[in-house]
């Protein structure tokens, strides 16, 4: 009796609770859009973009691939992406060293079951670089079919919409308060110094870079090819012997009358770069971290190389003089174990190359402490203070 009382009584309580509540797909269709501010920004700025699902059917993977005007953001480092709220349940497995600086951007995750989370699911802070024109500029969203499924593992149809950034001027400080010979001023890049003395000794150098007319540095900017070898050129070659000596370029989109005809022409027959028959040099591409250690080690016949300790260097065909640069003290790489032999190196890095470069070390406290800068965009905390110090005064 006493056995029938008690299996009576937790059969009323099964009654009593509450059934469970089957899920309710999505009215909508799903969608992942791009958000990005309504108000327009200006040259110098930093803007963070933000991708958003809406309606989510309960995905168990996804993949997006993201492009931007090269030309107008830069994506600098892998800080500048983060997760956002939704999606809490699944993680980044696509987000590394070798995929962040591609454009466009693959970002993946890889979902728990039962997660029907909607809103942002990843932020991304742009710099609008000092170069960018006025005007609308998007921002692209797409998804890999294949890469993309819901909880019972067929794949899912996402509808996609773009965003679209507003420039609201362009930038004033864009002309020329450095440069050097030839060419037109707004061919010119800005925050160059116009003539630098050459080395002096080995632990001594000219100021080789400055800042622009608005007191910022703007060290996220990407640094071009050009650029770095008119540094390099103006840095070891003396004043009074810079002067091209080629009457016929030996690249077709680097004419006499470019600004940077003499420092380029010096970097060919000095065998810094190479050159075949019709080549470009592609003077105002983003120099790449592969390129300047080449330059570097070319430009001193370094010889000593580092043992390969990095996840991203195998089979590159600049391998061995990355690890060159690496043995000298120029590189290092990332926190991830990565080179990002292909990243775009910014005005900060490239600087900091070419510090350690000139000194063959890291510099000591008591060369940079004493000095300060006047950037309002360079705090004296910021990891790379120290070479932009010393690289707009010298030593």
């Amino acid at each position: 009796m006493k056995t029938k009382f008690l299996c009576l009584a937790f059969c009323i309580v099964l009654l009593a609770s509450p059934l469970p509540t089957a899920y309710a797909a999505p009215a909508g269709e799903p969608t992942v859009s791009v958000k990005v501010p309504a108000a327009a920004v200006k040259p110098g700025d930093a803007v963070t973009v933000q991708v958003i699902l809406d309606n989510n059917p309960g995905l168990a993977g996804m993949q997006l691939e993201i492009g931007y005007d090269e030309s107008i953001l830069s994506l600098n480092s892998p800080g500048n992406l983060t997760q956002g709220a939704a999606l809490g349940d699944l993680v980044f497995v696509g987000l590394n060293a070798d995929t962040y600086r591609k454009n466009p951007l693959k970002v993946s995750w890889a979902g728990a079951a039962n997660d029907y989370s909607n809103g942002t699911i990843l932020n991304m802070q742009f710099n609008v670089l000092s170069t960018a024109k006025a005007g609308a500029f998007p921002v692209f969203v797409s998804y890999v079919p294949a890469n993309t499924r819901g909880q019972d593992g067929k794949l899912i149809e996402l509808s996609t919409e773009n965003g679209s950034i507003s420039v609201e001027q362009a930038n004033a400080a864009s002309g020329n308060p450095g440069g050097g010979g030839g060419g037109g001023a707004a061919d010119k890049p800005a925050g160059i110094v116009d003539a630098s003395a050459p080395l002096a000794a080995p632990e001594s150098f000219a100021a080789f870079i400055k800042g622009f007319e608005d007191n910022t540095f703007r060290g996220n900017d990407h640094m071009t090819r050009e650029q770095f070898i008119t540094i390099l050129y103006r840095l070891k070659v003396p004043q009074q012997t810079q002067a091209p000596t080629e009457s016929v370029p030996s690249f077709p989109d680097v004419s006499p009358g470019r600004w940077s005809y003499a420092a380029i022409e010096w970097a060919k027959k000095a065998m810094l770069v190479e050159s075949s028959a019709g080549s470009n040099f592609r003077p105002a591409e983003a120099l790449t971290r592969a390129e300047m250690a080449v330059m570097l080690v070319k430009a001193d016949g370094l010889s000593a190389m580092a043992e390969n300790s990095f996840s991203d260097l195998s089979g590159h065909q600049d391998k061995d003089n990355i690890l060159r640069a690496v043995k000298a003290g120029i590189f290092t790489g990332y926190p991830d174990g990565s080179f990002m032999p292909e990243g775009k190196s910014t005005r900060s890095e490239a600087v900091t190359a070419l510090v350690r470069y000139l000194l063959a070390r890291e510099p000591k406290d008591d060369e940079w402490q004493g000095i300060n800068l006047i950037f309002s965009d360079v705090q004296r905390s910021s990891w790379d203070y120290k070479y932009i110090a010393l690289a707009v005064n010298g030593m």
